[in-house]
């Protein structure tokens, strides 16, 4: 994932922080919970590039605690589900053209 083309990396990232809220499945939450120091840099990165910073802040404040609370982080993204599906489609018509 580090190779992919910059212009689809917040994308990614929206898009897999929507798809743990959406589907809710407890072999989701715990991939995410288990999820590298690097997959958590990732993400946080990519929202950032698409200055998109609190909403990286509150995940890294969520993640770096060890153990992870994996019920405080499911109930952010659950509560912000609407928030990331909106930052998904602006994101795509926004930069329709890079696509």
């Amino acid at each position: 994932y580090l190779d992919m083309e910059d212009k689809f990396k917040p994308l990614v990232a929206y898009k897999l922080l929507y798809g743990l809220a959406a589907n809710d499945a407890e072999a989701g939450w715990r991939c995410l919970e288990n999820a590298s120091d690097d997959t958590i840099a990732f993400i946080c990165k990519a929202l950032r590039s698409n200055g998109d910073n609190d909403f990286a802040v509150a995940i890294e404040s969520i993640m770096k605690q060890k153990p992870v609370n994996i019920r405080m982080i499911r109930d952010y993204l659950i509560r912000n589900k609407k928030y990331i599906s909106n930052k998904i489609f602006r994101y795509v018509c926004e930069n329709i053209d890079k696509f």
